[in-house]
């Protein structure tokens, strides 16, 4: 069991898994608005799909734009205390929520 356990710890280290090099602020800021996912995925890795949209996300999230909200499909992020949501309708990227970084934008 023990042996299992250093085996999947070296596979994990491999793999890179717990690595905090995704998320760094020059990697973020290259992600912009109009983007498709792949382009943002290329940049910062896979992507988590959120099967709905996160609580309080509504019209002011795309303002002027409510009836977009049940359109679009949200990825995000997460390495620590770093987070970021896209949000993508019609393929591309129509907003980008940070949480953990100063705004690179």
């Amino acid at each position: 069991m023990r042996s299992l356990a250093l085996l999947l710890l070296l596979a994990c280290c491999l793999s890179g898994c717990g690595r905090s090099d995704s998320l760094t602020p020059e990697r973020v800021s290259r992600v912009q608005t109009g983007m498709t996912l792949a382009q943002a995925e290329a940049i910062l890795g896979p992507a988590h799909e959120r099967p709905e949209p996160p609580p309080g996300f509504g019209e002011h999230a795309l303002p002027g734009h409510a009836e977009l909200v049940e359109e679009s499909r949200t990825f995000i992020w997460n390495d620590g205390p770093r987070r970021v949501v896209l949000t993508v309708v019609d393929g591309k990227i129509v907003a980008i929520g940070l949480v953990g970084f100063e705004d690179p934008h």
